[in-house]
């Protein structure tokens, strides 16, 4: 496969276009009812860089009708995009020697499923490299590989549970933390722990009703990073808990009128908290954070079907 990408920067790079190859293969090997190997690999080349090949491996196992379980390792990598190699401005400067960024990841999974309940259970090791960000470069925010390596580790479970035909619980949390290669932790603005929680009940009078929490946890601080000065001016990145809701009507159902069956009605509500997040400023780094979300809102909408 070969992919030809083009673009446009306007000023600030004018036209680029890059060409990327790739060849997948992939093995399937059956040792029994129950367990499957399946092997693969992934060739890349991308312009002005060497070929990269990115194996794939997993083991599957089903113990019986609800328990199976999954071994897998596998290395990946995103070349840059077009802006971070060509973008040519006094407030922002692309590299085209930038090389990507790559990743290896080894997980266990551990899975149990019945016709009303799921639950799965992960936990990985990556390792990743060459990761781009921005540095200032002669005073100008720059576009580099960084030269340390980071290491994840982290666990994820994610479930469902159909509590009766009408009404589903579903929800996933997740734990990692990570390390560079200097032994600092947390070097990433990620939140260490998320979990998101919702429950969907459809009626049998038109209405489906949804509620979601959505929770993060703690960022780690950008004033507190390895080789950073930037200005504490804003609030600190701290757990918010971001609920929402969203109801949706099939008016003919709700009215019993057939006159009705072209049209729908919903309402989303955003942000019922009315949470201020604010998130460590990565780009630039210039201040500690910046907001990122809007305030509570409520939307209504009407759809009508001809």
């Amino acid at each position: 496969m070969q992919d030809h990408i083009k673009g446009h920067l306007s000023t600030n790079g004018g036209n680029y276009s890059t060409v990327r190859s790739s060849v997948y293969g992939q093995v399937d090997y059956r040792f029994n009812l129950k367990t499957k190997l399946t092997a693969g690999f992934q060739v890349n080349k991308p312009d002005r860089q060497d070929a990269q090949t990115s194996p794939r491996l997993a083991l599957v196992h089903t113990f019986n009708p609800h328990w199976s379980a999954k071994a897998l390792y596998a290395e990946a990598f995103r070349s840059p995009f077009g802006s971070e190699l060509y973008f040519d401005a006094g407030f922002l400067q692309g590299d085209v020697n930038l090389k990507p960024e790559t990743i290896k990841t080894a997980e266990f999974q551990l899975n149990y499923s019945k016709p009303e309940f799921t639950i799965s259970s992960t936990l990985y090791h990556s390792i990743s490299n060459h990761l781009i960000g921005r540095s200032n470069i002669n005073g100008v925010p720059t576009f580099v590989n960084s030269d340390q390596e980071i290491t994840y580790i982290g666990t994820e479970i994610e479930a469902r549970w159909a509590i009766t035909s009408k009404l589903q619980l579903q929800g996933n949390a997740s734990y990692q933390e990570n390390q560079d290669g200097d032994g600092n932790n947390d070097v990433m603005a990620a939140s260490n722990t998320m979990v998101k929680i919702g429950l969907n009940y459809t009626s049998d009078y038109g209405v489906s009703a949804g509620i979601w929490n959505n929770y993060l946890g703690d960022v780690a601080k950008i004033e507190e990073m390895p080789n950073n000065s930037v200005q504490v001016l804003n609030p600190e990145a701290k757990a918010v808990n971001l609920l929402s809701i969203n109801v949706l009507a099939n008016m003919e159902k709700v009215l019993k009128k057939s006159s009705w069956s072209n049209v729908e009605a919903s309402i989303y509500a955003d942000n019922i908290l009315n949470e201020k997040v604010w998130f460590p400023e990565m780009s630039y780094q210039s201040v500690n954070t910046f907001p990122q979300s809007h305030a509570r809102g409520v939307y209504l909408k009407v759809s009508v079907t001809y």
